[in-house]
């Protein structure tokens, strides 16, 4: 499957724009065209492409690793969201508030998770990425990231990175 967005449709995504609506509870999935054709929805996708197993294809190396790391950083303040207490949450917490819903959905019926040890890499970044058990809450109004030390620097000038995953201004990803 191949996505496309803009830059600005990703920094949205990784803002966790389109959870806005559903913040603080289980996001709907709704397999219906009605549903699946909102901007909410797109958001998710996009979303779920910055913290799943993707390649990247091109365009914008320092643009994709920023846009990556604020999804890591983000899926930790969704999963705080999906907590059912107030206390530390430890890394397993935020892993299964991610992977099953409190109804027992999980998978494309849920957040779209599929890889396991791959979304406990992503909470381990983004719970570490600022404060190892309070993520902050999203600000919606703007789309933003600020650099991390949780993943190594982008590849020199001159260097071309074979594998990566997520998804850049102007290029396309490709789901493993």
């Amino acid at each position: 499957m191949k996505l496309y967005a803009t830059g600005d449709q990703v920094d949205l995504a990784a803002a966790l724009a389109g959870f806005q609506s559903s913040w603080g509870t289980p996001p709907p999935t709704v397999r219906e065209a009605w549903f699946l054709g909102t901007d909410d929805f797109r958001l998710r996708l996009v979303f779920n492409v910055l913290t799943s197993p993707h390649v990247f294809l091109g365009g914008n190396i320092t643009a994709y690793h920023r846009q990556v790391r604020s999804a890591e950083r983000s899926a930790a303040a969704l999963a705080r969201s999906l907590t059912a207490h107030d206390g530390p949450q430890t890394l397993h917490e935020a892993w299964a508030a991610l992977w099953q819903a409190p109804d027992g959905r999980t998978g494309k019926d849920y957040l779209g998770y599929l890889v396991a040890p791959h979304l406990l890499s992503v909470l381990t970044c983004g719970l570490t990425d600022h404060h190892p058990t309070t993520p902050p809450p999203p600000d919606f109004s703007r789309a933003g990231s600020r650099s991390t030390a949780c993943r190594p620097p982008p590849p020199g000038p001159g260097t071309h990175p074979v594998h990566h995953r997520g998804r850049v201004r102007g290029a396309r990803t490709s789901s493993r």
